[in-house]
């Protein structure tokens, strides 16, 4: 289990599809900005324009991950989304690099920026302590 906490920062994301659907190399992809809701060591939650189907795969580009030391760009698979004041909010989780192939094949992995694979326990470790530490300074501020 891990702290979730409301913030909203900058994120990117893009769909993959299959290598045998023509996936496009990680230069070619159709990245799109959102925001996100909330974030946690195991998953992000934002906003998107259209119904994202529960399974699918999607790289995730957060800035404020390289403040961090943690990977730029990181796998998630949606797990919801759901519609909620007007808008599509989708719960993705992260996709750690042991993970990898049960949702991919190996010639899809090693197309994904290297930064994929570097997304481990130690690297969600650290994501998390970093929240932890976030929300720490926001309630003594009194702003959570």
């Amino acid at each position: 289990m891990f702290v979730r906490v409301a913030m909203q920062k900058r994120l990117s994301i893009a769909r993959l599809v299959p290598l045998g659907d023509s996936q496009p190399s990680n230069d070619q992809l159709s990245w799109h900005q959102t925001l996100t809701q909330d974030i946690s060591g195991g998953g992000i939650s934002f906003c998107v324009n259209e119904e994202t189907p529960a399974g699918t795969l999607l790289l995730l580009r957060l800035d404020c991950l390289k403040e961090l030391i943690i990977p730029e760009v990181v796998l998630g698979i949606v797990r919801r989304c759901n519609i909620r004041d007007d808008a599509w909010h989708c719960g993705v989780q992260f996709v750690l690099a042991d993970a990898l192939l049960s949702h991919l094949d190996v010639p899809e992995i090693a197309a994904l920026p290297s930064s994929v694979t570097d997304f481990g326990h130690h690297a969600q470790n650290r994501l998390a302590s970093s929240i932890f530490a976030y929300q720490v300074k926001m309630r003594v501020k009194g702003l959570l």
